[in-house]
């Protein structure tokens, strides 16, 4: 299930597809698609980027490898009647 999410750069840069990046549920996510980085006209509000993400399991994560420093940052659920699936 892809979900199209907001990555927040976080000092370190941005991930690129196939990396992983840890979530703002606190859920490990797989970045698919990357889009254009925006960034912000507040100070100290961070760029970010639109992306396509696909839940991952903390299992897939290759033992030496950490999540990229950066949030994924989901959309609210348009249902939350649904038990707060994503579209």
């Amino acid at each position: 299930m892809t979900i199209q999410a907001t990555i927040q750069e976080l000092g370190n840069g941005f991930p690129d597809p196939n990396d992983y990046a840890q979530g703002d549920d606190g859920n490990l996510y797989l970045v698919i698609n990357t889009g254009r980085i925006c960034t912000s006209s507040s100070p100290g509000e961070g760029d970010f980027m639109y992306a396509d993400v696909e839940p991952a399991d903390w299992d897939e994560l290759p033992g030496d490898q950490e999540p990229f420093p950066a949030m994924v940052i989901l959309p609210a659920p348009l249902n939350e009647d649904e038990n707060d699936e994503y579209p």
